[in-house]
């Protein structure tokens, strides 16, 4: 699982707001909203975390992990959006060879969901990503935008 309160932390320090509600006003949400987010009843959305990474340059590694830099090397204009089929053909990638039903075993899910994600008709469950990050010699800058 994801430490919710820590990648809050540091979703909100990009923003530097004084407080939830002055985050709130800044992003046009509900404080309501960011609180929950702040206690970890409510993940952030991933697209409003993609676009803090768009907008800061942000590492997905250090957004989600806290480890390594902050801010990624690049260009400016290499930023696009995240496109799922494409992280479920990089998730794939890591098992190159393997049948549906050995990468359903290793990875703990069901043959007919590594069916659906080699079709583009699920996405890869995120807690599945994070394990591949943490085990499998990848990282979050190639899961999901394929920069190494």
């Amino acid at each position: 699982m994801f430490e919710r309160t820590e990648i809050f932390a540091r979703f909100a320090s990009c923003y530097s707001p004084q407080t939830p509600a002055a985050l709130a006003t800044l992003l046009g949400l509900r404080r309501q909203t960011i609180y929950e987010w702040k206690s970890g009843k409510r993940p952030i959305p991933w697209p409003r975390l993609k676009a803090a990474v768009d907008e800061f340059r942000l590492s997905w590694d250090w957004l989600l992990t806290g480890k390594g830099e902050k801010i990624r090397c690049g260009r400016k204009d290499e930023v696009r959006p995240l496109v799922a089929h494409e992280i479920n053909k990089r998730f794939l990638e890591l098992f190159d060879g393997l049948s549906h039903a050995e990468i359903a075993r290793r990875c703990g899910i069901s043959q007919v969901a590594v069916y659906y994600i080699d079709s583009d008709m699920m996405r890869v469950p995120w807690d599945r990503l994070k394990e591949a990050v943490e085990t499998m010699d990848t990282s979050w800058e190639w899961l999901l935008e394929g920069r190494r």
